[in-house]
């Protein structure tokens, strides 16, 4: 036990890290001006993607973001910080999501970014694409200084190289090993700035990063240099030195030209083409994508369905959950003309919203992709491999050292900096992202939209999958739709009508498209309970919407979904839904009966049961009339022995979704985000389904060679080098090579994969 001042540490180390920690640490009054500007009111609202009176959450681009070191160090940035929240990077689009407390300002966050190696891009007036130029021009500078240097100490060195009688004029001699180490100053602390603060940052955080042999090898040629020179006893390294930071500043510049032309960073539009039900100017509905949105368009959001865009509230009773962006469970009531966010779920029927601000489908990405507490994917054996990487680098290479030392000392320090700078374990921990993101693209092409790239590992070990019949086997569009019971008159229709059309589920989508000739009311009171119904009061009516149970009445043994009427207490009838199966479902569960166990779970009668067993014999559970908790307790059943898929609707269904170790909620269109789900699939591709679950397990193949390929490089770049036979210079030629080849190898892997399974 160690007392310093005030605080107790466990050892010295801890104390020692501790002190470092807090240097790096500042107040508010430490930032820069440019950053001043964040802080004001008007540009926090437009910069944050969320915020209430007591945090908020930002999307930062960070172009530096380089390999898995930079999402660890990123991600441990609530270690820096008691009012960051906490920080997760998307690596394909070089972002990071922090989440913080109102205490922290906008500014203290861009500056702790800057200090620690990564310069973010936050622009109240440019587009990104500028942002990243200024960025790439910024690096191209530090480039051009590099090769300026480099190029002029190599002139100086060349009178040792060729033997010219000038090499032995002490005067001379003197002078160019001086003009050598000014020209390296620069070389190092400018041009190879970023690969010292990086690893400097990691080591004060306790993390393994790339950049930290790179900088021990960087400063083992400057510092041995600098003993030769001014001991006389040699000219140093210093050309070397300059050769290694220009080309490992071409490796870097040519990485990213790769990276950003085989990666699956594009415009999110493409990639997830969210719609929304935009009321037009002669009060019509319609679907429209986000990206067509502008400023002071109107919206309509019913029960249960994610907010996509901020703006503000104009109509309908505003009760808005944001649990899966702050974790308050508590929905807060908003009133009319308050502000609403992008990512809330609204829990009170239809509302309308208005358009603060200009679409972002980013904003509503970052929402959908924030990773649940209650489901976290495993960490890929790639970066548990890449984690041990660098120790095992700075080993051999001190080792390494040590023996040239004894055989020939003038060949040490060039051995020791050669291992450090050929070993890049960059290959091997950039093949999982590249691959999943390779998977993402051919997966949104057809229609199939997963959150979170790292489950595409856990989507390839799925072994049984579960459906839920409605609206997933079932086809929406095929339908038909009867009343059995009293006349309606065209007042209960219209109330009717009104109450349905406030929730997204598919019974009640169906029986609003049937009523949608009548006027819509307002609807007080509204309340749906997930697998009973919906109530509310229209035109002073109480009128329910439901199951037979939810309004005791006998069970029936139709083979129909049945929908029944109650207004102020007295059932007037049923509606009678009979949906087909999909087109070519058969097919479809044969195939995936060959690879999976399979089972359906329903809240529909047993009437299918004869149905679904003509489709495929092999079912190994067949439930019916199961409320929505049962069917989560069922597929928590399936869990404890094998890894389970759910497929379902995505309000209905989403206890039995979130239970799953892979959730899939299925939608005739892309009109939301469901919180509890992994994926979204577009019900057209339903029949695609054996061919995407072919090739999310063929991902497991690609990274076993991409493992053998990056193990193999190293091992002969590391065995070269250790030998004497390779210089610094080199090593930093092929160091970003293999990332490259990687890269490049994992994507048409993909591809070819993908276009012979016919995706």
């Amino acid at each position: 036990m160690v007392r310093i001042d005030n605080s107790i540490y466990c050892c010295y180390g801890c104390a020692t890290l501790d002190d470092v920690v807090s240097k790096i640490t500042h107040s508010t009054s430490d930032v820069s001006l440019r950053y001043k500007q964040y802080d004001l009111a008007e540009n926090f609202s437009q910069l944050v993607d969320y915020e209430n009176l007591e945090l908020y959450r930002i999307s930062i681009s960070l172009p530096a973001i380089h390999c898995s070191s930079c999402i660890e160090l990123l991600e441990d940035l609530p270690s820096f910080n008691e009012g960051i929240l906490s920080a997760r990077v998307n690596f394909e689009q070089r972002r990071c999501v922090i989440t913080a407390t109102k205490s922290t300002p906008l500014s203290y966050v861009a500056q702790l970014l800057e200090d620690i190696g990564y310069l973010p891009q936050i622009s109240l007036s440019q587009k990104q694409k500028d942002l990243d130029q200024e960025y790439n021009k910024t690096n191209l500078i530090k480039l051009a200084v590099a090769g300026f240097c480099f190029g002029n100490i190599m002139l100086y060195s060349f009178p040792h190289y060729f033997g010219l009688g000038l090499a032995n004029d002490p005067f001379f001699t003197q002078l160019f090993s001086m003009l050598s180490v000014a020209l390296s100053i620069p070389v190092l602390f400018y041009s190879g700035k970023e690969y010292l603060t990086s690893a400097y940052r990691a080591l004060t955080a306790g993390k393994s990063h790339i950049n930290i042999p790179i900088s021990l090898g960087l400063l083992s040629l400057f510092c041995w240099s600098l003993y030769e020179i001014f001991s006389g006893t040699g000219i140093g390294y210093l050309d070397s030195l300059a050769g290694l930071v220009f080309f490992l500043l071409i490796g870097k510049w040519f990485q990213h030209k790769v990276y950003d032309h085989v990666s699956h960073h594009r415009n999110v539009q493409d990639f997830i083409p969210v719609v929304v039900r935009k009321k037009s100017t002669n009060q019509s509905i319609e679907w429209e994508r986000i990206d067509k949105l502008s400023k002071g368009d109107k919206i309509l959001v019913k029960n249960g369905e994610i907010i996509p865009v901020n703006g503000k509230l104009l109509r309908g009773n505003g009760v808005i959950d944001y649990s899966f962006i702050t974790g308050e469970q508590l929905p807060e009531r908003v009133s009319i003309s308050d502000h609403v966010y992008a990512g809330g779920c609204q829990k009170e029927g239809e509302i309308e919203v208005e358009l603060s601000e200009v679409p972002s489908a980013e904003k509503l990405w970052e929402t959908w992709n924030i990773k649940q507490g209650a489901k976290e994917f495993e960490t890929h054996w790639t970066n548990s491999i890449s984690k041990y990487f660098t120790i095992a680098v700075v080993l051999i290479a001190l080792i390494s050292g040590v023996f040239w030392l004894y055989v020939d000392a003038s060949k040490a320090a060039f051995v020791f900096s050669s291992v450090l700078i050929v070993a890049c374990p960059c290959a091997l921990a950039l093949s999982a992202p590249f691959t999943y993101g390779g998977i993402l693209r051919v997966f949104s092409n057809n229609n199939f939209f997963i959150k979170n790239a790292d489950s595409v590992s856990t989507l390839s070990k799925i072994k049984h999958i579960v459906f839920d019949k409605t609206g997933t086997l079932t086809e929406k569009e095929a339908i038909q739709i009867s009343f059995s019971g009293n006349e309606i008159s065209h007042s209960n229709k219209r109330a009717i009508y009104s109450l349905a059309s406030q929730s997204s589920h598919p019974l009640s989508s169906i029986i609003a498209f049937n009523l949608a000739s009548n006027e819509k009311l307002e609807v007080k009171g509204f309340e749906e309970i997930i697998g009973k119904g919906i109530s509310g009061i229209v035109d002073g009516k109480v009128i329910k919407l439901g199951s037979s149970q939810w309004l005791n009445l006998k069970q029936s043994n139709s083979n129909a979904s049945l929908v029944y009427v109650s207004i102020n207490g007295n059932t007037i009838g049923h509606f009678q839904i009979v949906s087909a199966y999909r087109s070519g479902i058969g097919a479809v569960l044969n195939k995936l009966g060959l690879n999976y166990n399979l089972s359906v779970l329903s809240g529909d009668n047993d009437a299918e049961r004869s149905a679904l067993q003509a489709f495929y014999n092999g079912f190994s559970k067949l439930r019916f009339n199961l409320k929505p908790k049962q069917k989560a307790l069922e597929v928590k059943k399936i869990k404890t022995n094998e890894s389970v898929l759910m497929i379902g609707d995505g309000l209905n269904d989403s206890s039995a979704i979130q239970e799953g170790n892979f959730g899939v909620a299925v939608t005739e269109n892309l009109n939301g985000f469901y919180p509890g789900s992994d994926g979204v699939l577009i019900s057209k591709s339903l029949n695609k389904l054996p061919k995407i679950f072919e090739l999310a397990r063929y991902s497991a193949t690609i990274l076993k060679l991409s493992l053998a390929f990056s193990l193999i490089y190293n091992i002969a770049g590391v065995s070269f080098a250790v030998m004497g036979l390779l210089t610094p210079i080199i090593a930093a030629i092929l160091m970003p090579i293999s990332s490259i080849s990687v890269v490049v190898l994992d994507t048409l892997l993909v591809k070819q994969k993908a276009k012979r399974i016919g995706l």
